[in-house]
């Protein structure tokens, strides 16, 4: 008799597709790595005990010397550690004559062709299928996260299940799929699940030239400095922009949020400290990137020097994941260090440290870092990490890679005039009307009626340049007028805009709280529902033992206003 396990498997052939070669074959095994283990298994104990020396050569004979030795503790090692696979929780129990007999026949059925003749045959218990199931899962996957105890309880209380036990609900609930378990979607949340858990697209960055793309987004810092103005607390907006494929931060500014300006003035930073326009800048749907001012096909300043915007999916911060990598590691390791430990504020801070922040700070025991100082910060830690060798780079530093192998291409607008925003507008009577200013010069006489292109300045507005749908310079019109009082800087203009909003939505939230303050039962209310409830005490209680002193007693000034409103005993 053989002892070598005969592993027979089946080609399943594969339907003929017209212009391929029929060569692909599906390998089907039906026996799996766990019958592999018990058949070894049992032909080890098989082997051993139809090898034993016995007086007569008889099965029966072979069995009991085999029980004789096991009662013993005789049996050779290996032969004892195959029998206790076999066995499982009866690895201390000797297997009866019958038992060692249907081995020796099974051990003949394999011989002859049946792969699973040495395998155990019992398959489990058939689960009980109760009718609640598909419930439980569909509560157990809520967004609140309920517990296993939870389903239960509402299954038997809302639903009627009165077979809902805990220890059910709870082995069947774990013997769900990942996907329907604790790390479902649906407890877990589609967005959480998506950028932690499930599979995405790794994009290979090496493929881009360096200079070729840029990518952009805004970071509100988790460092408490101090306002230049005010000197309270506040927390600065870091728009900055990294070259996808060397890795060089190119341009950064810090202002208040992310809006138009700040995305302007950043990108327009980057354009001129290095005099190379990108062909794409990799952006999300901020308002920032997306207004007018950056994104209009005419006017916008994307247009101007032909860059194209690539935004990402709304929620998909993997679409930009190189600068919120970025953005991880600044938190980490320049807002987290021992100079902001005060003042740090991320999400991952003592919450108590938080809290007590503005009082110390306003006792003068907390002394925050001013803006200039943390700006300074800033721009050493990116000089630092555009100088730091990175192992994505084959060990060389982000300077070294852009610096070497750039294919520049120059900015055409000049540099005073990059910062300009442009808008279009139609000329009326040799004037053009922009933010309620009004613009006059005697060449628009030529172009009444017609749409021009404007460029203005953010810091002063006495003046604009004018140009064709050719963008050639028509003039420099003069202010002549303003609609209202409006300060000389569009900046102070935005400024001025936002505070009134700011004021005007807190004088909303001090309205709202005033009228939540109000009553919402007067005194008036209060006293007709004692007047029922007294009035329902003397029918249903006066006969049935009333006690007064036993009534809560509201609203008595003395004792002959005392007015028994209902007995409170009965409540509990």
């Amino acid at each position: 008799m053989s002892t070598e396990l005969q592993s027979v498997v089946t080609l399943q052939p594969i339907p003929a597709i017209k212009g391929m070669a029929l060569t692909n074959r599906r390998i089907v095994d039906s026996v799996t790595p766990g019958n592999r283990q018990q058949t070894a298994a049992f032909k080890t104990v098989l082997s051993y005990l139809l090898g034993l020396p016995v007086a007569k050569e008889a099965t029966s004979h072979r069995i009991a010397e085999f029980q004789r030795l096991f009662g013993l503790g005789k049996l050779p090692n290996d032969v004892a550690a195959a029998l206790a696979l076999v066995r499982g929780k009866k690895a201390s129990v000797c297997p009866n004559q019958a038992t060692l007999y249907r081995w020796v026949d099974d051990l003949e059925r394999y011989a002859n062709g049946n792969l699973t003749a040495l395998t155990k045959k019992h398959t489990g218990r058939i689960r009980t299928v109760w009718g609640w199931e598909q419930k439980a899962v569909e509560l157990f996957n809520l967004p609140t996260k309920p517990g296993y105890a939870d389903v239960a309880f509402w299954l038997r209380t809302d639903y009627g299940f009165e077979t809902a036990t805990k220890s059910r609900v709870t082995r069947y609930l774990q013997t769900m799929p990942a996907t329907l378990g604790k790390q479902s979607p649906g407890r877990m949340g589609k967005t959480f699940y998506k950028h932690n858990l499930s599979p995405y697209k790794i994009r290979d960055n090496d493929v881009l030239p360096v200079g070729f793309g840029y990518e952009g987004d805004g970071h509100t810092v988790d460092v408490y400095v101090a306002h230049p103005v005010t000197g309270n607390l506040y927390r600065p907006e870091l728009t900055l922009w990294i070259d996808v494929r060397s890795r060089f931060v190119v341009g950064w500014y810090l202002d208040n949020d992310e809006s138009a300006i700040t995305t302007l003035f950043a990108i327009s930073e980057a354009l001129t400290a290095h005099d190379h326009v990108p062909a794409v800048l990799f952006l999300d749907n901020g308002s920032g990137f997306k207004s007018r001012m950056m994104t209009d096909e005419v006017s916008g300043f994307f247009s101007r020097l032909s860059i194209t915007p690539s935004f990402s999916l709304p929620g998909n911060s993997k679409g930009k994941g190189l600068v919120e990598g970025f953005f991880k590691l600044f938190r980490n390791r320049h807002d987290k260090k021992e100079a902001f430990k005060g003042s740090y504020c991320g999400h991952d801070m003592a919450p108590e440290i938080i809290r007590r922040l503005p009082d110390l700070v306003k006792r003068g025991k907390r002394q925050l870092p001013s803006l200039a100082e943390y700006a300074a910060s800033v721009g050493k830690f990116i000089d630092d990490y555009n100088r730091e060798p990175k192992p994505v780079l084959e060990g060389k530093c982000p300077l070294d890679v852009w610096g070497k192998e750039l294919l520049r291409v120059p900015v055409h607008i000049p540099a005073d005039a990059l910062v300009w925003p442009r808008a279009v507008r139609t000329v009326t009577k040799w004037r053009i009307r922009l933010d309620n200013r009004f613009y006059e010069a005697a060449e628009l006489a030529q172009y009444n009626g017609s749409e021009v292109l404007v460029e203005y300045s953010l810091h002063h507005d006495h003046e604009i340049r004018v140009l064709d749908d050719k963008e050639r310079l028509v003039c420099i019109a003069q202010l002549v007028g303003k609609v209202g009082r409006k300060p000389e800087s569009r900046l102070d203009e935005l400024t001025q805009k936002r505070e009134a909003g700011q004021i005007r939505r807190k004088e909303n939230q001090i309205a709202e709280i005033q009228q939540r303050n109000k009553p919402v039962v007067t005194i008036e209310d209060r006293r007709n529902a004692l007047s029922d409830i007294i009035e329902y005490t003397r029918v249903e209680d006066m006969g049935t033992g009333f006690n007064p002193k036993d009534c809560l007693f509201i609203g008595a000034e003395t004792e002959e206003e005392v007015i028994p409103a209902f007995n409170y005993k009965d409540f509990f």
